[in-house]
Formats: C-alpha cells, sequence, structure tokens
C-alpha cells in the first residue's frame, strides 16, 4: 500500500465513525470496500432488494450520509477527502469513491468528527427554549455546501397534515409539554431528484445533524411521511414552491432537562 495512503487502523477508524450516520429504518445499507489508491461506497444488494419504500430514496440518503461521516473522519484524521459520486456508470450500486490525501483538518471538521459519537436520535418533546436563528443559518449554510436548499417548516400540522411522529399520551401533563415544544422542522430539498441528489440530500442532512449536535442541539429525522407520494408533493408545492424536491426532513431543538433519551 502506497505511503500516501492511510494505513489499516486508520480507515477502520474513520469506517466506525461512518457507520454510526443516520440509517433510516436502521438498514445501514453501505459497505465500504477499500481499493489500492481509494476508499470506495456501495449500496448493498440484500438491502436494496428487501426494502419496502418503492425508489428506495431513503437507502441512498442513507448513504449519503454515511459518504459524509466518513469523510469528516478523515479529514479530523489528517486526510483530506475528492469525492467523486456515482464513478462507474455502469454499476449504479458504486456509489462513491473518495481520493485520500495529507491535510490538517479545519476546526469545523475537528468539530463534526467530535459530535459523531454524541449524535443520537431524539424523539422527545423538546424544551420550549428557542432554536437562535443564527443556529438554523448555520444548519442552512452547511447544507448549501452540498448543493441541498433548506426550508424551515412553519406550520408542519395546518399545511402538511402530519404531526411530529411521538407516541400521543392521555396523560395532561404530557400533552402541556408538546404544547410548549419549541423544536423546529426543516425541510432539504434538491433542485433535481436524481441518485446524485439523493445522495447529496444524504450529505447535506449528516452535516446539519452534525451542526445541531456541536451546538448542543437534540435532532432526529422524520421519514415516514416522506415514504408517501402525495405528501412529498404537498411539501414540495408548497414548502418549496415547487422549485425543489424534498429528500429529507429534521426536527431539530433543546433537549428537555429529564434525562438521557
Amino acid at each position: 500500500m502506497p505511503t500516501d495512503f492511510p494505513d489499516d487502523a486508520t480507515l477502520c477508524a474513520a469506517i466506525e465513525l461512518a457507520d454510526r450516520a443516520l440509517s433510516i429504518h436502521n438498514s445501514q445499507p453501505w459497505q465500504w470496500r477499500i481499493g489500492p489508491h481509494s476508499l470506495n461506497l456501495h449500496l448493498r444488494h440484500e438491502v436494496r432488494s428487501s426494502y419496502t419504500e418503492p425508489d428506495g430514496r431513503g437507502l441512498i440518503v442513507s448513504c449519503g450520509a454515511a459518504l459524509h461521516h466518513a469523510s469528516i473522519a478523515l479529514c479530523a484524521l489528517g486526510w483530506r477527502t475528492g469525492i467523486r459520486r456515482l464513478p462507474n456508470p455502469g454499476q449504479s450500486d458504486h456509489l462513491a469513491s473518495l481520493r485520500l490525501h495529507g491535510g490538517p483538518p479545519a476546526d469545523v471538521e475537528i468539530a463534526m468528527a467530535a459530535a459523531i459519537p454524541r449524535r443520537q436520535t431524539d424523539r422527545r418533546t423538546y424544551s420550549p427554549w428557542p432554536v437562535a436563528m443564527g443556529d438554523i443559518a448555520l444548519m442552512g449554510a452547511h447544507a448549501a455546501r452540498h448543493g441541498v436548499t433548506m426550508r424551515r417548516i412553519e406550520t408542519t400540522d395546518a399545511l402538511l397534515g402530519f404531526g411530529q411522529h411521538r407516541i400521543s399520551s392521555p396523560d395532561p401533563a404530557d400533552e402541556v409539554l408538546e404544547a410548549l415544544d419549541s423544536g423546529v422542522v426543516l425541510a432539504l430539498g434538491t433542485a433535481i431528484d436524481d441518485l446524485g441528489s439523493q445522495l447529496r440530500a444524504g450529505e447535506a442532512t449528516s452535516a446539519v445533524l452534525l451542526t445541531a449536535t456541536v451546538q448542543g442541539l437534540a435532532s432526529c429525522a422524520v421519514t415516514e411521511v416522506l415514504e408517501v407520494a402525495d405528501t412529498r408533493d404537498a411539501l414540495r408545492e408548497n414548502v418549496f414552491d415547487a422549485m425543489y424536491f424534498p429528500q429529507m426532513l429534521l426536527r431539530v431543538g433543546w433537549a428537555p432537562i429529564i434525562g438521557n433519551p
């Protein structure tokens, strides 16, 4: 193996962090293959064949999240990444190839990499503390770096007819807590709805979630509604003015001070 390529321990550490990425339905549909000069991301055949979503969108978004996790981890370990998406037109399962070269990490990459083990899905009712506009803007900026547009959904229930996907409780105290929830719902969309765009949406999803974690915010994905074509159409029309295709919904807020999820 050439001296300008990471050793096995470095690659294993990066892959271990990449495997912590958001995975819709806990599918972990990715597979890593180490080449002579690159690290390659593939879609697992067996997961694709058993996945219930007709277009497999969630699988590609999940793989994109793992791709970003791997890139951030490698950067933090001193290896800059050049990503070639869909490098093999004749092999659609080959989603990305990462070419690596040594280089110092940026502060934001170190912070994001450190956030990977801390990020977890938190579907609880969030606290009444509002999410700062500056934090939302920062998350949107990180999404934009991947060619993905982020919009805040102002009125989810009235506009789209879906809730925040929590188990309802007859306890009046729980209803009061939900009413005080100041979490925000963020929609990620792409100008084109193809494989490459879905992969980039996954990368942006990872960037937004890790940014939220760095800022001390809790987060979770809201995926069920995107599996329904009519709801995706409503999102595209009402949230993105029919200009972008919705790829992911994320809920972000301050965790309640009542213990870990």
